[in-house]
């Protein structure tokens, strides 16, 4: 692959305390994106801040430290990143835990164990989707459901 066509993918950062996980995605993704992985939350929050906003990240939930609940919750605080494209990847199959996530704005989740065709055009859809930041004031004025005021 040449260097030209690294710098044309499309980044995909992927956070998962799972290194037989991290590989899969490494090994399913690489020809279509650049990706990127680290093995902690914290660690991709601070790729996330001292380089380029990846197109997509690819968040774990459960992790030591600093869980995707908590990556969630800071990326929507700050207005600088608010806007990131996140599909959650996780072994919680329950429709609360779904919720909760999209909730905290993640724009996709997919349950593990998944079927990689399924993944992997999820994920050419999330980055193709074009990018909508909406300020927490925003957030906070209407309801996404009914469009009405609070």
């Amino acid at each position: 692959m040449s260097d030209k066509n690294v710098e044309s993918q499309h980044q995909v950062l992927v956070i998962d305390d799972s290194p037989m996980m991290r590989k899969f995605l490494q090994g399913m993704l690489r020809r279509d994106f650049q990706v990127i992985e680290k093995e902690s939350a914290a660690q991709g929050l601070e790729w996330i801040y001292f380089n380029d906003k990846p197109d997509l990240v690819i968040l774990d939930l459960n992790m030591k430290g600093m869980n995707g609940h908590e990556f969630l919750k800071r990326i929507q605080s700050d207005p600088a990143v608010s806007g990131l494209k996140i599909l959650v990847l996780s072994g919680e199959k329950k429709s609360a835990e779904r919720i909760k996530c999209l909730e905290l704005g993640a724009m996709d989740y997919v349950v593990k164990p998944f079927n990689p065709k399924e993944l992997y055009l999820r994920i050419k859809k999330l980055i193709a989707e074009p990018e909508v930041f909406i300020s927490s004031e925003q957030k906070a004025k209407s309801d996404e459901w009914t469009q009405q005021k609070n």
